[in-house]
């Protein structure tokens, strides 16, 4: 069964206590196996107007380092500002700069509705300007080089509504599965549903929300231009039973002619690359389709070879529950980001994913499914 949209998910008439089939996921991903219930600790929560800037250096460098995640706390004029813009934020469109910006798909009712979209994106342009900063000073750099090496006025902001309605067995799937954002931050304004859960410490947590605050992801392009020293966060969202979630992110993008690697600050003969270089469209390409390359598989090789053991460290024993792992998951999410491999460098374009990984899995001795 297929669906263009969630809208007609959400509309059909499926007994109160099942899904379809191919909506339950595996049972190594299940939320309701997988959520940690025990004591757990609670996603940093950063006041941005702390005059003490040192201090808010250490604050954001710390979360960013540690968790890849952090809640900003606003000022109530602004707190106004988000809870007006998130109840008139439609449709995944561009809302800066302006020259990316298409109008002409912008609705024409309510007639705040153009004026809510560039308020909220001038906010956010303040915050992103200043979370740019501080990052940059946390890893020992000026103010400006983050920003200017993401892009600089010409980072893209795209804002995207996530929409999860109501489902009767969320014990058994997700509303989005397992994964790190491909943008250098990534802004999000959820609604009052919580859902965004975080792998921290190999254990998924549920994130606790502050009302009205903004919750900040690093990126995998600030993962990228740190080398590391950043990480970009893994993040799942669970759905609720009775009541729809809505989340508002705002994903801060490179141009895609842009060319996006490891920032050479942080690169010596004892801390090589961790990453490769290369066009923010490629990588993005490279990702989204999970295509990769020729000579990138003997270093697929490496990372399943790494990954190959579960969180206890117990091998797996067979490639399809490796497949449904969080050991895959996090081997995943690090293979558009790996270093070239040179003795492949004569080899050029995608490679299929089935027979990428067909090569990669027969090389550690098992049996593609």
């Amino acid at each position: 069964m297929e669906f263009d949209r969630v809208q007609t998910i959400a509309s059909l008439s499926f007994d109160k206590e099942a899904i379809p089939e191919e909506f339950i996921m595996p049972e190594k991903e299940q939320p309701a196996i997988t959520t940690f219930r025990g004591l757990a600790p609670e996603i940093p929560a950063i006041d941005l107007s702390d005059p003490d800037q040192e201090k808010l250096v250490g604050l954001i460098a710390d979360a960013s380092k540690e968790w890849g995640i952090f809640q900003v706390i606003l000022l109530p004029n602004y707190r106004v500002l988000v809870r007006n813009s998130s109840n008139s934020l439609r449709k995944r469109k561009r809302i800066w700069p302006p020259p990316s910006i298409n109008y002409q798909f912008w609705p024409a009712n309510p007639p705040s509705y153009r004026e809510v979209n560039e308020e909220y994106a001038k906010y956010t342009r303040d915050v992103v300007d200043k979370l740019f900063t501080t990052l940059s000073l946390g890893l020992g750099l000026e103010g400006h080089v983050l920003k200017e090496a993401a892009g600089g006025e010409q980072i893209e902001y795209m804002l995207k509504i996530n929409y999860y309605p109501p489902c009767p067995r969320p014990d058994l799937t997700l509303g989005v599965e397992a994964h790190t954002d491909l943008s250098a931050i990534t802004i999000l304004v959820p609604n009052e549903v919580p859902g965004l859960q975080i792998f921290k410490d190999d254990h998924w947590i549920e994130a606790k929300y502050i009302p009205d605050a903004l919750i900040i992801h690093i990126g995998d392009q600030i993962e990228i231009l740190s080398n590391g020293k950043y990480k970009a966060v893994l993040h799942r969202t669970t759905v609720a039973k009775d009541r729809a979630r809505m989340s508002w992110p705002v994903f801060l993008e490179p141009p895609g002619e842009l060319v996006v690697g490891p920032l050479p600050q942080f690169i010596n003969k004892d801390n090589p690359p961790k990453f490769k270089t290369k066009k923010f469209k490629d990588y993005t390409y490279c990702k989204l389709n999970k295509l990769p390359r020729r000579r990138e598989v003997w270093v697929a090789q490496m990372m399943i070879k790494r990954f190959m053991t579960d969180e206890d460290d117990n091998e797996f024993l067979d490639t399809q529950d490796f497949l449904s792992s969080n050991s895959f998951r996090s081997a995943e999410s690090e293979f558009c980001k790996i270093p070239y491999a040179s003795d492949y460098d004569d080899v050029k374009g995608p490679l299929d994913i089935e027979d990428g990984m067909d090569s990669c899995i027969k090389s550690v001795g098992c049996n593609y499914p």
